[in-house]
């Protein structure tokens, strides 16, 4: 196993915009960033970093129907992660896959909704006890988190790349209890 020794670098910029009322509060969030790494062993210059999504926004509402239930949603938005695909290929001595530079290509925008509901309510001894019921990923995105690459011959001396790309969480609902004391 090698070690290289690196330098990494982020900057950007953050934005929150938020309304409430007695009954609703909507909120937005955007974030605009660049995140790169140098590292002398791999590449010789500064190269977009794996989590490097320029573009971050997330939209945040709550209802309160009275004392006793409240609805939320939130929708998740991102540009794709990075990850490091070959460009092309070289034939003859010393060939094979050549790359462009580290974290070269962009996977597919992430994106995914939220929504719960919590039924609140005081206890015989005055704690507040939080029945929650949610749903993440409601419409059920399969966001890509890793990609492969296959190259393809297609006669002798034509070669084609293919990507797939690979998404694992579907829709997860989940239920909780919170005693507060």
């Amino acid at each position: 196993t090698s070690f290289h020794k690196g330098k990494g670098r982020a900057y950007g910029l953050e934005t929150e915009f938020g309304w409430d009322s007695s009954n609703l509060s909507f909120t937005v969030y955007y974030t605009l960033s660049w995140s790169e790494r140098k590292f002398e062993g791999i590449w010789h210059d500064w190269y977009p970093h794996r989590h490097d999504n320029r573009h971050k926004l997330t939209l945040m509402a709550k209802h309160k129907f009275g004392k006793r239930l409240e609805a939320y949603g939130a929708w998740n938005w991102h540009s794709g992660n990075r990850i490091t695909i070959a460009s092309h290929y070289t034939e003859g001595n010393g060939g094979g896959s050549v790359y462009a530079h580290p974290n070269n290509v962009k996977l597919p925008d992430y994106h995914r909704l939220d929504v719960g509901l919590n039924f609140v309510k005081t206890t015989k001894r005055g704690n507040t006890a939080i029945w929650n019921m949610s749903i993440y990923n409601a419409y059920c995105r399969t966001n890509p988190i890793s990609a492969f690459e296959d190259m393809r011959v297609l006669d002798d001396r034509v070669f084609a790349y293919y990507g797939l790309a690979v998404g694992l969480i579907p829709i997860v609902p989940t239920f909780s209890y919170t005693l507060k004391f």
